[in-house]
């Protein structure tokens, strides 16, 4: 028996070829069959500004790491509308927040600082070029009225107001012209026009740090 043995190349060749664009085809097929997990990176945050506690590298949000929001901004609770967000840590156990650094949002002029208040404990004021910060229930402040501030300067810890709440900071962001630039300690609570008065005085800090509110 005589064997061609350049057909019998040609052939092999062809044979080959098939082979390599059958496995294409069923590389493609796969592809399409597996979903890629998609990365969704961390809302932007407002250009100058930054969250006032936590490590911002560990940023899954607006706050940093384990870092939550409990009581938020205009919510309805005992003590009336609330004028921001209470920011608390409880991982890796409860109160992980005690004691912790509370920084500066921004650039800004500390314009007043009360200590020993009821149910405020120390509250540290800043004015920023665009909204007021407020920081309450604070303790080992290390700053003084009037002086300047820049992003994320370390402003003092977090307290518990003589042990009144759990520990945790209050914050609040509020226009320029708010009530709260004369009376630093302005809480609208149960009045009658509480909500509207939250509305025109003070943003939502998650919604101002993203960016969303001008």
């Amino acid at each position: 028996m005589t064997i061609n043995l350049e057909s019998a190349a040609v052939a092999l060749r062809d044979n080959l070829t098939a082979a390599e664009v059958a496995i294409k085809a069923a590389q493609d097929a796969l592809a399409t069959m597996v979903e890629t997990p998609t990365i969704t990176p961390p809302p932007s945050i407002r250009r100058g500004y930054a969250a006032p506690v936590g490590n911002v590298s560990r940023r899954n949000d607006i706050w940093p790491g384990d870092w939550i929001e409990v009581t938020g901004y205009n919510t309805v609770y005992n003590y009336g509308h609330h004028t921001g967000a209470d920011l608390n840590l409880n991982e890796p156990w409860w109160d992980a927040d005690r004691h912790r650094p509370v920084y500066s949002i921004a650039d800004g002029e500390i314009y007043a600082i009360r200590t020993g208040v009821s149910g405020w404990g120390t509250v540290i004021c800043i004015r920023h070029a665009d909204c007021l910060s407020r920081y309450a229930h604070c303790e080992n402040i290390s700053k003084r009225q009037g002086e300047s501030v820049g992003l994320r300067d370390y402003l003092g810890n977090i307290g518990n107001a003589s042990g009144r709440w759990a520990y945790h900071l209050h914050f609040d962001i509020a226009r320029l012209d708010a009530r709260m630039l004369d009376y630093p300690l302005d809480w609208p609570g149960r009045a009658h026009n509480a909500k509207e008065r939250v509305e025109r005085d003070y943003y939502d800090p998650a919604l101002f740090l993203r960016g969303v509110i001008e």
